[in-house]
């Protein structure tokens, strides 16, 4: 029996998630989903943005796991994306049984790479989405990880969220939040872009600027411990090489978000390239000082 249907929850069964070719559109080279449930593309380019999106947070916060947690034996990363930080999770925790839960499959092809010759043995992907509840029996992990999904949750469905996360920790497990908020001191070209993204999650549910208040609604959820702590991750030039991978990670995403962002005119069409070269420039200047606040929230099930 695999190791995952341990943890499955019993329910009745559905349709398969996977979407089919119709559920996909292109717009300027990119492919994305055809409805709106996520404005990010779902094609190679972003799946190679996620795994350096993860490499600078391995490298700014020090490791893949900051919650105080001792060799888990089993491990769940809810919006896994490509399975990176899973997969070395399971590398480093061989005796764990390591799960990554996201809507979209990735390709196995796309996924194994960068210094991973293989998918770990330890390590499984389940499609699923946590706004439909995980598909997991209570008390099954030691630890849960869930990492950058703001654009995904519906600011009033967070408590919902963290009480689901919750319900699949065991006793004297941890669960660990790992989430951005809006920069602080942007030039105009930076702050163009970022408080147009601020609108178009809004628009969507998701209230970006909201995303600080994880912690007190953790206090409120959990039963025991909660260490809430602020990181600010510096952008461009000042920064030295994290700097200058923010910077890059920022440009792609702002890139890919072009066709949202231009299509609810929150920037004009004929404008955007402008505004993307004029925030380049910003970040490349070694006076300007710009930082985005990463929020980590750990919390453990009593």
């Amino acid at each position: 029996m695999a190791f995952w249907e341990r943890f499955q929850r019993r329910q009745t069964p559905q349709a398969p998630l996977e979407l089919p070719p119709s559920g996909f559109q292109f717009r300027r080279g990119r492919r994305y989903k055809a409805d709106d449930s996520y404005v990010l593309p779902a094609d190679l380019q972003e799946i190679q943005r996620l795994d350096f999106q993860h490499f600078m947070f391995r490298n700014f916060l020090r490791g893949n796991i900051l919650a105080p947690v001792r060799n888990p034996l089993s491990i769940l990363d809810v919006g896994c994306g490509t399975g990176r930080w899973g997969m070395e999770v399971a590398n480093a925790f061989q005796r764990a049984n390591v799960i990554g839960l996201d809507m979209i499959d990735p390709q196995d092809t796309a996924t194994v790479g960068l210094g991973l010759e293989q998918r770990p043995a330890n390590y499984i992907f389940v499609q699923g989405n946590v706004l439909a509840g995980l598909p997991f029996v209570a008390n099954a992990f030691d630890y849960v990880h869930q990492r950058i999904v703001f654009s995904s949750i519906p600011t009033a469905r967070w408590p919902e969220v963290i009480q689901e996360l919750l319900r699949v920790i065991r006793r004297f497990g941890w669960l660990e939040l790992v989430e951005i908020g809006p920069p602080i001191h942007t030039g105009p070209y930076v702050a163009m872009l970022w408080n147009a993204s601020i609108e178009l999650n809004r628009r969507r549910g998701m209230d970006f600027t909201q995303i600080g208040n994880l912690g007190a609604i953790a206090q409120r959820l959990v039963r025991g411990p909660v260490l809430a702590t602020t990181h600010m991750l510096p952008i461009g030039s000042h920064g030295a090489r994290l700097g200058a991978m923010t910077a890059q990670n920022i440009i792609a995403i702002f890139r890919a978000l072009a066709p949202a962002i231009t299509g609810q005119q929150l920037i004009p069409p004929s404008d955007y390239d402008r505004v993307m070269t004029g925030a380049i420039a910003e970040m490349q200047d070694p006076s300007w000082v710009g930082t985005v606040p990463v929020y980590v929230v750990c919390a453990q099930q009593r």
